[in-house]
Order: structure tokens, then sequence, then C-alpha cells
């Protein structure tokens, strides 16, 4: 089973980068928090999502995921380096968890 982190360790893409996770219990949201920020990147990504490319990885760019409690989904949303939404996108998938280091 492929198991991913949300502060993506040895990406190489990424040179430099901030990290920050946290779990809310609150009425409107039970669950992980995460935000992963790029500050320096080896070169941009941009990906063709229905026929328009986007870009989704270059310096100043950062991801919000969310990882409700039982539930098996994930919502990321990607922002540009003026702090605008440039995609989101929820995955489908088998469990959420944290590991020892809460990541």
């Amino acid at each position: 089973m492929e198991r991913k982190f949300a502060n993506y360790p040895g990406w190489k893409r990424i040179l430099q980068s901030r990290f920050y996770h946290s779990y809310l219990d609150t009425p409107e949201f039970q669950g992980y928090i995460t935000l992963f920020c790029m500050d320096v990147v080896r070169a941009p990504l941009v990906v063709e999502y229905f026929h328009r490319k986007t870009c989704i990885v270059d310096a100043g760019y950062a991801w919000l995921k969310q990882f409700p409690a039982g539930e098996h989904f994930t919502v990321t949303t990607h922002f540009d380096a003026s702090a605008r939404i440039a995609l989101w996108y929820i995955d489908i998938c088998l469990r959420t968890g944290a590991g020892p280091d809460q990541i």
C-alpha cells in the first residue's frame, strides 16, 4: 500500500520549505490540518487538468491539506505566491492517520 506524508519528505523539487500541522476539534471540523509552504524550488511544476495548465509548485506556493477525522478523503488546496487558490481537489483514500511524529 502506498503511504504519503503531508510534509513531503525527500521531494527533490523542493529545496527549502516549512511545514505546520495541528489537530482541530471544533463543531465545524475535527481532524488534522497541515500547511506545506514551498520557499525555494528547483523548478516550477505545471499540471494540466481539463485542457488548462496550472502551476501548483513554485517559490511562495503553499498546500493546505484537511484530513477530516474518520473519513475516507482528504481535501487539498493549492495557493499561489499571492495566496490565491490555484487548484483544489479531493483525494479518496482507504484511511488517513498520523505517525508517532503526528504527521
